[in-house]
């Protein structure tokens, strides 16, 4: 099964963050990117180990959600 990111992404930020919503999703990517970059070089070194590299982009893309629920006028 493969999580929509980015439609989540949209439902919950809302429109009162428009504004802050592409620098989450660059924030997010390059998280993730980071993950994946990290996930496959152990691969490499561990080629006996299973990582759901779909799990660990969905995951990094999303990682940081509940940031648009906290009380922070300064974000």
């Amino acid at each position: 099964m493969t999580v929509d990111y980015l439609s989540l992404i949209s439902k919950y930020t809302g429109d009162e963050h428009e504004q802050t919503v592409p620098a989450f999703i660059i924030h997010s990517a390059l998280v993730t990117n980071k993950a994946l970059t990290i996930a496959r070089k152990y691969q490499e070194v561990h080629p006996d180990v299973e990582i759901d590299l779909q799990l660990l982009e969905e995951m990094g893309m999303l990682h940081d959600i509940g940031i648009f629920r906290t009380e922070m006028p300064s974000l």
